[in-house]
């Protein structure tokens, strides 16, 4: 018995450090898919081979690609997931895992993806859930954080944090260019340089083929925004429509200058954004505004932070996307996206000395809840279209979910003087 104890003693420390090595940068192993063809990554060698097998002409049209671990490519050179001859056509969770230290220099479409491409307009790819950090990414034409270039793709819960972008034109913090996709609580915090134009601390270019279809919403950039031509701190150009974003841009340069947009056209559309003017106070919100209606405020660093913005900032949408980052901040105070807190298991409110957290997340069973100095009323799990699943009038701690489908829902917590609501994924 002793034997057998050892065996999986040394057993699982060896999977546990074979998972989390960094990449050689050589090594590819293939992946078998499930019955259903679906893919799953446990190591940087088979993200490697994802990115391969794509290039090559697999282009994972309408199949998912799931991340078990974290995944550390060591800054050795990577080549993108797709190209413009070979799109990514699938779909792709990053199951709140980190893809770290990315080395990419390349010439067009640059970053962890370059060309993702979806099959058209109302069945939209999905990335979601993907977390990247410590990039070092150079090219040409179509650089950016997550992807270079997108088309007909939903992002959700996304980031890029650390590092930097640069290229010569359609260079952003998250992604480069894209057209017909919709952004949502997805924020960048990295370095972008656009050294001839569009640069922007989020996105470079957003365009749109479906005028009003689809939007960036619940997003934000934090960094510097450099170089030549039109840079703007959250997008370069916007020709589609962007909803309740903010950014902090510390420093900015180029000949046409905004501190959320550099250039919009008479399509492009801002509804309830804003800007922090407290670094740069002579640049205005747009440097080149088309049309003359625009909803881009400028606001001070502290007043950035304060819950009466949060309030600005989710609108009048039924789900509360932001919240305040309190101490200990993991934001520097400005506000930050519901599963942000959860992910981190900060302790998050409208009010002081609240302790509020949900896991595991994502849950199979039993969703846990950890709360102090709050008085919960009343727990309800609501679907994506905001009808109730589950409701509790007590017994708040622990609430059994294995009955529910797998997919996205809602934890409201009704409290005695607020409704705070949490996402979570049931797999």
């Amino acid at each position: 018995m002793k034997k057998i104890v050892t065996f999986l003693i040394v057993f699982l420390i060896t999977y546990l450090t074979f998972a989390q090595t960094p990449w050689d940068g050589v090594t590819i192993t293939p992946i078998t898919p499930d019955a259903k063809w679906n893919y799953t990554v446990t190591s940087a060698a088979e993200l490697a081979w994802i990115a391969q097998e794509c290039n090559n002409g697999n282009n994972f049209n309408a199949r998912l690609i799931l991340i078990t671990d974290d995944i550390d490519l060591n800054n050795k050179p990577w080549t993108p997931i797709g190209r413009k001859d070979a799109p990514f056509k699938g779909t792709f969770d990053g199951n709140w895992k980190i893809i770290k230290n990315i080395n990419v220099v390349d010439t067009d479409y640059v970053g962890l993806f370059g060309y993702i491409e979806g099959r058209v307009y109302k069945t939209l790819n999905v990335i979601s859930n993907l977390f990247v950090e410590n990039v070092n990414i150079s090219g040409q034409k179509f650089v950016g954080g997550i992807a270079g270039f997108a088309q007909y793709t939903v992002f959700d819960s996304c980031y890029v944090s650390g590092g930097t972008i640069e290229g010569s034109s359609n260079v952003g913090g998250f992604i480069g260019y894209a057209a017909t996709s919709a952004i949502k609580d997805c924020y960048a915090k990295v370095s972008v340089t656009a050294n001839e134009n569009y640069g922007g601390g989020f996105i470079g270019v957003y365009d749109t083929n479906e005028s009003g279809v689809v939007l960036i919403s619940y997003c934000y950039a934090r960094g510097n925004v450099t170089g030549n031509g039109t840079n703007g701190g959250f997008v370069g150009y916007n020709n589609s429509k962007i909803r309740s974003a903010y950014t902090v841009t510390t420093s900015i340069s180029g000949d046409t200058l905004g501190l959320f947009c550099g250039k919009s056209s008479t399509v492009g559309e801002f509804i309830n954004c804003y800007f922090c003017n407290s670094y740069n106070a002579s640049v205005t919100g747009i440097g080149n505004l088309e049309d003359n209606e625009n909803d881009v405020y400028g606001v001070a660093s502290a007043g950035l932070k304060q819950i009466n913005q949060i309030s600005n900032l989710n609108g009048s949408d039924a789900y509360v996307h932001w919240e305040r980052d309190l101490q200990p901040f993991i934001n520097d105070g400005f506000p930050i996206h519901i599963w942000q807190g959860d992910y981190l298991g900060v302790n998050i409110s409208s009010y002081n000395n609240l302790t509020l957290s949900i896991f595991p997340n994502p849950v199979k069973n039993t969703l846990n809840i950890k709360f102090e100095n709050i008085n919960i009323l009343k727990v309800e799990i609501v679907d994506l279209l905001g009808k109730p699943i589950i409701s509790r009038h007590a017994d708040f701690e622990s609430i059994d979910v294995n009955n529910l489908k797998s997919g996205i829902y809602f934890l409201k917590l009704h409290t005695d003087k607020e409704t705070i609501t949490k996402k979570f994924i049931k797999q």
